[in-house]
């Protein structure tokens, strides 16, 4: 376990430190090393992620669509698996409040493991989809890690994060 913080350390340390140009640099690797290589596996394979009836039941209303796989979802899902969820386990496993300039890293980090296994848990469209929600959750742990080094509250990140996550997968299978 402290390898794998010693090696989250490095990579915090490599992001930059402006909220925006971290933003812009996170989604760009999530783009790159997750949301293009899978639509890529997707499509090789002829692999369904998720239950494309899901986005067949909003065609007729692409508003709602993307009110709620853009905004409404990632809102909850942040506020309920990334922020609650994660220091909540983390109250559990410490026996003491969550604050940024003493925190044990180890125990954030098990937290935000907890968490993405939880996450997945919401997320039972197919077997592949269970496996690809439980990495997402942790990358979006790790904005939460990430976060809680710097000044910033770690919701809106993980929000904007999430919202054009779900907005780009919804653009690649053509459903806006």
């Amino acid at each position: 376990m402290n390898i794998l913080v010693n090696y989250i350390d490095r990579l915090n340390n490599f992001l930059p430190k402006n909220i925006l140009k971290f933003l812009g640099v996170y989604f760009l690797g999530i783009l790159l090393l997750f949301v293009i290589p899978l639509e890529v596996f997707e499509s090789f394979y002829n692999l369904e992620t998720y239950s494309k009836e899901i986005i067949s039941d909003f065609e007729n209303t692409r508003t709602k669509l993307f009110l709620i796989t853009v905004i409404l979802t990632p809102l909850i899902e942040t506020l309920i698996i990334q922020i609650l969820l994660i220091r909540e386990i983390y109250l559990i496993l410490e026996a003491k409040p969550f604050k940024k300039e003493v925190y044990d890293k180890r125990t954030l980090l098990i937290s935000i493991i907890l968490s993405s296994l939880i996450f997945w848990g919401l997320h039972f469209y197919s077997f592949l989809y269970i496996i690809l929600m439980c990495v997402l959750g942790f990358i979006f742990g790790l904005v939460y890690y990430f976060s809680a080094t710097r000044n910033w509250r770690p919701f809106f990140p993980i929000f904007i994060l999430h919202a054009l996550y779900n907005l780009t997968v919804l653009f690649l299978d053509g459903a806006i």
